[in-house]
């Protein structure tokens, strides 16, 4: 849907989310940044005022216990916690926790 602010895929044994502009132009643009940051979201939103890249990568390749930074096409911020993989092939899926601010530019969570 043109509604989507991320997609998950997996290709030749690597996991990624990635923006939906990447299937087609028209679909919203959202952006990823791997967080060097470990830990649970209590520890995570501690700390998250010392994230200062902005989010410019298209796709990012992903593994369990990652953090990820989403900015979506309206300015929105996420955080998203990888917390595992399941099936193979088209069956393959993952399990997020998302943390989400809806003020526009703010990572407030």
């Amino acid at each position: 849907s043109d509604q989507n602010d991320l997609y998950f895929y997996n290709s030749g044994g690597t996991d990624y989310l990635a923006s939906p502009d990447r299937l087609d132009g028209y679909n919203r643009k959202s952006r990823f940044n791997k967080l060097s940051l470990k830990g649970s979201l209590a520890e995570i939103r501690s700390r998250v005022s010392t994230v200062t890249e902005v989010p410019k990568a298209d796709r990012i390749s992903v593994k369990v216990g990652d953090w990820i930074h989403v900015r979506t096409a309206d300015n929105r911020n996420g955080l998203l916690h990888v917390v595992g993989f399941a099936g193979e092939g088209k069956s393959r899926g993952m399990r997020l926790e998302i943390a989400f601010c809806p003020a526009e530019n703010e990572m407030i969570f």
